[in-house]
């Protein structure tokens, strides 16, 4: 999921490569997070297949918000 971050768009075959995982694992992978509602897949030919997320902004955005709210937690002077 966090190569989705900086590559909204993966095919499994990168996926694997990028991350130093075996393909079937990738793919299980791919499939579970489709399950989830996280990425969609798009079909680009009949032999590779493309993982889309949308939320990759959302996700960096939430991320930040949260440090962020960490931050000002760390920051107020304790009781």
């Amino acid at each position: 999921l966090d190569l989705f971050l900086a590559v909204p768009q993966l095919a499994t075959r990168h996926a694997a490569n990028c991350i130093g995982k075996s393909y079937g694992a990738t793919n299980e992978a791919m499939r579970q997070l489709v399950k989830a509602g996280i990425v969609k897949e798009v079909a680009i030919d009949n032999r590779e297949r493309v993982f889309v997320c949308d939320q990759s902004a959302a996700l960096i955005a939430d991320f930040v918000d949260n440090l962020e709210k960490m931050g000002e937690v760390a920051s107020e002077p304790g009781e």
